[in-house]
């Protein structure tokens, strides 16, 4: 899956010989003032070709935020136990009470990233 920062569509990328029916595409935006969008729909994925998914409305949040967190991810049926997901907490508080953001996945060791307050 990837998204087209030009205009905010999510696409699915299916480079196996085979479709895939039936996918789960979804998506969440976080924004930094602790709000939470989501967004998901089905589709069939062509073999060997990009599939349109949807456009995700993703300017007025820009403009009011600055900065989003969007996280895509899909789920094929019939594929039990199998998980790729990336999660993405926020707020979280470190021991001192600043904010952080946690990103733990499938394929990368747990990170935390400081984030910075509108005041900074």
């Amino acid at each position: 899956m990837h998204l087209d920062l030009s205009n905010y569509s999510v696409a699915v990328d299916n480079t196996t010989n085979a479709p895939l029916n039936g996918l789960s595409v979804s998506a969440r935006i976080y924004s930094l003032d602790d709000k939470l969008l989501q967004r998901e729909e089905r589709r069939d994925a062509v073999a060997d070709a990009v599939t349109e998914g949807y456009k995700l409305d993703l300017a007025p949040l820009l403009t009011s935020n600055g900065i989003l967190f969007v996280k895509l991810f899909r789920c094929c049926r019939g594929r039990a136990g199998e998980s790729r997901e990336i999660k993405i907490e926020y707020p979280m508080k470190s021991g001192n009470g600043e904010a952080q953001l946690a990103i733990r996945g499938w394929n990368l060791s747990s990170q935390i990233v400081q984030v910075a307050s509108s005041g900074s």
